[in-house]
């Protein structure tokens, strides 16, 4: 379903930056995008570390910062208190998920850093930041300038930890110990849990040090951990107006001394008012664009924002319009009269071959090039066939890279659809002819004459096509995990690329030996779907764990692309068995020598576990920035065989693969390496 409208909270945003602390590349990638709708006036400001970003606080003072605290990590709480000494006027966004929605409204009124639990949509976060930014005096929110116990104990819980916190101020010490994200235990001097919270919860400026939990801690609350820590805090914290929107006072009242009563009437008194306020000149605006018109029509507005962010940082002076909707997309077009549509095939009210059949209609919209995008590879195809006005197309999910290059391309050839061919014109009415009696004659022999072969008829035009990365047929059904109308492809920015090594099990099926009795092909199939996994360097959480998705094949039968779909089941390592008992020995025919080929017995198989290198070629992300699956690239058809232990592995080349009806690889034909 498409993602509902953001309200906007703010009558215009702040000028100064947002400081976003990502780890990962692919979401601090998306995240921008999202600011970049949201938060325009904003610069944005990347950091993967704590370091970075307390170092970028040495030398800026942000309006907003945004952590993303999931994965968790140590230090965040030093960070907080340093954030509060160095930029009080700053609010804080934290996301997380250890954290339910309802606890992150209510905290709202309390706390000093605002929760977003994951996963969230993406209009919840726009509203939350343009709630933040907001510079209306008379819609003022509590800033860092209030953070306190409370504040860091519940970031704490967001990111499910297992910590102490030892908390000081003014000669008094407590101590909170959280487990896997819940309060279990906390005690002051002399009081414990609830009421020692309440007190510590009181205490201000205080001092707080993070520490890991050397054990599993005795729980001494038993109520709900989080009712104990509403029931523990305090009245709301005032809100703050940031310093940068302080209002102007009002002038000072003026105080008129009346003159004493003479007979002259008494001249007029000037009174002296304050000279008003000065007021502040309002941004220049920019000059406007003069690029060519786009308009992208698509149901999934994050995919709206990475396209629309994508084009325009590759050509600021393209003028984007976007559409959530077929209909609304019609009328952008019919106004605007764009260069270039971007089409998707599937939207929520009409579909994008409709769209294109009602261009047609319109002399006035019939010749706009339309660019369909859609993961309905097969639909798709078929439309660009039907409809003249559809000069390209590309299969989702796609790179940004992909897309910028292709939309560059249409516009630099100036594609336009194929005109529809006149209809032919009605022959004129043949003369009437006046037949006449022959006269008699002598008969003559018959000559026959070969009649000459037809010409053949001229090529029918064909309309200009640019196809970038050609969709292959969809003879099989999608996974329910590789639906990707909900997703997008983000680059993965790295200078040197991301080497991933991936380890899969593997039981084989039959094994033919040479006439020496050396191994030779084998022939295996997955044990499990699920894998391990390596990047250098990181950029996914390495605790996620992954399983087979869907496969594309090059023209030789062998791996070009894979997909690996985020999964629960963790990878299980497995034993590898190099002796088999044999199931059957049959005799292959091959050239004039032959071969032997076993069968192993179902009941003892012979597992292997390979390990092939590729690299990450992208990631997709849902429209809540959660991974969707990852894609690699094959670098080579060359893997490792281990059999028994690391010192039989064997080096093999992949020789063919055969796919299951989702696309998954089902078998593997391995060749060793001599």
């Amino acid at each position: 379903m498409p993602a509902k409208s953001v309200p906007s909270t703010a009558r215009s945003t702040s000028s100064g930056g947002i400081l976003l602390i990502e780890e990962y590349d692919a979401l601090a990638a998306a995240i921008r995008s999202a600011l970049k709708k949201f938060a325009p006036q904003s610069a944005v400001v990347v950091a993967r570390t704590l370091d970075e970003a307390a170092a970028s606080l040495q030398s800026a003072t942000p309006d907003l910062i945004i952590i993303d605290f999931d994965p968790a990590f140590s230090g965040l709480t030093t960070f907080l208190l340093q954030a509060r000494k160095n930029c009080p006027d700053a609010s804080a966004i934290l996301i997380g998920s250890g954290i339910k929605s309802d606890t992150a409204l209510e905290f709202r009124r309390f706390g000093a850093v605002q929760f977003l639990p994951k996963p969230y949509e993406i209009a919840d976060f726009g509203a939350t930041v343009q709630t933040l930014l907001a510079i209306d005096v008379e819609e003022t929110h509590a800033t860092l300038h209030s953070l306190g116990v409370a504040d860091v104990t519940l970031a704490q819980c967001a990111g499910a930890r297992s910590i102490v916190l030892e908390v000081e101020a003014d000669g008094k010490r407590g101590e909170i110990y959280i487990q896997d994200g819940e309060i279990v235990q906390a005690k002051t001097g002399q009081r414990k849990d609830g009421p020692a919270l309440k007190e510590m919860f009181a205490w201000n400026d205080a001092k707080i040090i993070e520490t890991e939990a050397a054990g599993s801690t005795k729980r001494s609350i038993r109520e709900t951990w989080i009712d104990i820590f509403f029931s523990s805090l305090n009245e709301p914290k005032p809100r703050r107006i940031p310093a940068r929107v302080q209002p102007v006072p009002p002038p000072p009242p003026v105080e008129i001394t009346p003159p004493a009563p003479i007979e002259v009437a008494p001249p007029p008194v000037e009174v002296k008012r304050p000279p008003p306020p000065p007021v502040e000149a309002a941004p220049p605006r920019p000059p406007p664009k003069t690029g060519k018109k786009i308009v992208i029509i698509d149901d999934t507005e994050m995919l709206l924002l990475f396209v629309e962010d994508a084009l325009t940082f590759a050509d600021p002076q393209l003028r984007v319009t976007t559409a959530p909707t077929g209909i609304t997309g019609l009328k952008e077009i019919d106004s605007l009269q764009p260069d270039l549509v971007l089409l998707d095939y599937s939207l929520p009210d009409i579909n994008g071959d409709e769209v294109c059949r009602r261009l047609l209609r319109d002399e006035r919209t019939a010749r706009i090039p339309v660019v369909m995008m859609s993961g309905h590879v097969a639909e798709m195809t078929a439309a660009a066939e039907a409809f003249p006005n559809i000069v390209a197309t590309i299969a989702k999910p796609f790179m940004s890279e992909a897309m910028v290059a292709l939309v560059q391309q249409t516009l630099t050839l100036g594609l336009r659809p194929k005109p529809k061919p006149a209809p032919p014109k009605a022959p004129p009415p043949p003369a009437p002819v006046v037949r006449l009696k022959p006269k008699p004659v002598a008969a003559e022999p018959k000559i026959v004459r070969p009649k000459p072969a037809p010409a053949p008829p001229p090529p029918s035009p064909v309309p200009i096509r640019s196809t970038i990365a050609p969709p292959e047929p969809e003879t099989q059904p999608r996974l329910a995990s590789d639906e990707v109308r909900n997703s997008i492809a983000t680059p993965v920015i790295s200078k040197a690329g991301s080497e991933v090594v991936l380890g899969l099990y593997l039981e084989v099926v039959a094994m033919r030996l040479t006439p020496t009795l050396r191994m030779g092909t084998i022939r295996a199939r997955p044990s499990s779907f699920t894998v391990s996994l390596h990047i250098s360097p990181a950029t996914i959480p390495a605790e996620i764990a992954f399983e087979l998705g869907r496969t594309e094949l090059d023209a030789n039968n062998r791996v070009n692309k894979l997909r690996l779909v985020p999964t629960r089941r963790p990878f299980e390592r497995r034993e590898t068995h190099a002796a088999v008992q044999v199931g059957a020995l049959n005799f292959v025919p091959q050239d004039s020598r032959g071969q032997v080929q076993l069968t192993p017995s179902a009941d003892a198989p012979m597992t292997m576990h390979l390990l092939a290198h590729l690299d990450l070629a992208g990631v997709e992300l849902s429209t809540n920035f959660e991974l969707g699956q990852i894609v690699l690239q094959s670098r080579s058809q060359t893997v490792r065989v281990t059999l028994g232990s690391e010192q039989t592995g064997v080096f093999c080349e992949i020789a063919g693969v055969r796919l299951d009806a989702n696309g998954r690889i089902s078998e593997m034909l391995l060749n060793p390496l001599k």
